[in-house]
C-alpha cells in the first residue's frame, strides 16, 4: 500500500500542486489543501486500481477541497493578507503566460489550467467541472480572449 501510494503521490503532487496554486494563490493554502487531498488519497488508496483514475479523483478532491475552504465559515471571517506579504515564489513565477493564467477569474484559470496544462480534453474537463461541455468550451474562448488582452497589453508595454 505504501509503495502505490508513494508512486501514485509522486507522479501527481505537482500536477495537483499546480491546480491547487490556481483556486489559492498562495502557497500556504496551497500546500494546507494539497496536503488534505494526498491525506484523503492515503484513506482509499486500496480502492483503485486504475493510475488515470485515481489522477481524476484526485482532481475533482482537490477542487472540492478548495471549494470547501472558500465556503468555511473560518474563510469568511477572515481579512486576507496583503498581497504583499503572500510569498509568491513558485514553480514559474518568471513565466508570464502562467502569471496571465493566474491573474484570470478562477472559473477562467481552472478550465485553461485542465486543458493546456493537464490536456484534458474539453469533455473529460465537463465531467470532472461536473458541468456541460458547452459551458466548457466558451469558458476557454473567454479566457483565451482575456489572455491575449492581457498578454498583448503587457508585451506592448515592455517594448
Amino acid at each position: 500500500m505504501e509503495s502505490k501510494f508513494l508512486t501514485v503521490f509522486n507522479n501527481t503532487k505537482h500536477d495537483i500542486y499546480r491546480l491547487v496554486r490556481t483556486y489559492m494563490k498562495n502557497s500556504f493554502d496551497t500546500d494546507d489543501i494539497v496536503q488534505n487531498v494526498y491525506l484523503k488519497l492515503h484513506k482509499k488508496i486500496e480502492d483503485f486500481n486504475d493510475d488515470d483514475h485515481i489522477k481524476r479523483w484526485l482532481i475533482r478532491v482537490a477542487i472540492n477541497e478548495c471549494k470547501n475552504y472558500f465556503l468555511s465559515s473560518w474563510m469568511r471571517k477572515i481579512v486576507p493578507l496583503d498581497e504583499t506579504l503572500v510569498d509568491e515564489t513558485s514553480f514559474e513565477t518568471e513565466d508570464k503566460v502562467w502569471l496571465a493564467v493566474m491573474d484570470l477569474p478562477q472559473k477562467y484559470r481552472i478550465v485553461i489550467y485542465l486543458f493546456y496544462y493537464e490536456e484534458y480534453s474539453t469533455a473529460e474537463i465537463a465531467g470532472i467541472l461536473k458541468t456541460q461541455e458547452a459551458t466548457v468550451r466558451k469558458q476557454l474562448q473567454r479566457a483565451r480572449e482575456k489572455l491575449k488582452a492581457t498578454l498583448k497589453e503587457a508585451w506592448n508595454d515592455e517594448e
